[in-house]
Order: C-alpha cells, then structure tokens, then sequence
C-alpha cells in the first residue's frame, strides 16, 4: 500500500462515517453536502491511501487516523 497523504478535516470526517457503514447518500444528508461531493471526497481519501474503495477503508483509516470516538486529535 501507499504511503498515505495527510486528509484534510472533511475527508477524515467523510471516511470516518463512510468507514462505519454509511451510504454516500446519509453522509451528504448528515454534512449538508450533495452525495456528488460526498462520491469525490471518497475518491481522493482512496487515492491517498492507494485503496480501491469501501472495503479497505476502515483498515486504512485503522492504520492512519486517530479515531473521533476516543476524542484523540486529528491535526496532531
């Protein structure tokens, strides 16, 4: 896999809710954001972390991204 290039706050926010399970569709109505935004935000997090989509997200985001839920900082 490929060294994975820091995600900007929406991308982690994005790959965190994509990652535990939800649609692109729940995602954009939770965020505001058209679920288009959402499909190309998802495509740039899979770039970065040279994965080919949903199913190898949340190992990589295991691998790169402090977790929300432990209230741990992102820009560290």
């Amino acid at each position: 896999m490929a060294a994975a290039s820091p995600l900007t706050a929406r991308e982690q926010e994005i790959a965190w809710l994509a990652a535990r399970g939800g649609t692109s569709r729940s995602v954009a109505e939770g965020l505001h954001l058209s679920v288009r935004t959402v499909e190309n935000h998802l495509q740039n997090i899979y770039g970065k972390h040279g994965i080919s989509g949903r199913a190898e997200l949340a190992d990589a985001l295991g691998r790169a991204l402090p977790s929300p839920e432990r209230g741990e900082d992102h820009d560290a």
